[in-house]
């Protein structure tokens, strides 16, 4: 967190528009995540992406991927929600469920 951290810094410094993080990597639990948010609420972003897969992720067009489960999402958003100071912060969060469980089109 703490490279990502430090060039997330270096962007919203750099620009004048609002900027979204995405911590690509597996935040562990609900206390890792309100540390994360703050974090990131203090270097100035407009808000984040959280998701839901298990690590190591993997990007969108490979296979494998794993999903934490429902519940450990709820916490995790609940979490970075409660973490915030600025109500204005976006939590945004993101599922693979589909890429996981899609079994193909349907006619």
């Amino acid at each position: 967190m703490t490279e990502v951290l430090a060039q997330t810094r270096n962007i919203v410094r750099s620009v004048n528009i609002p900027v979204f993080a995405d911590w690509r990597y597996r935040i562990w639990n609900p206390l890792n995540v309100y540390r994360t948010v703050q974090e990131f609420e203090d270097a100035g972003v407009a808000g984040l992406f959280i998701e839901d897969q298990l690590s190591p992720k993997r990007c969108g067009h490979f296979e494998g991927k794993e999903l934490i489960s429902k519940e450990e999402m709820i916490k995790k958003i609940e979490a970075a929600l409660d973490a915030r100071r600025d109500p204005d912060l976006v939590i945004m969060a993101r599922t693979d469920a589909r890429a996981v469980s899609w079994i193909g089109p349907c006619y």
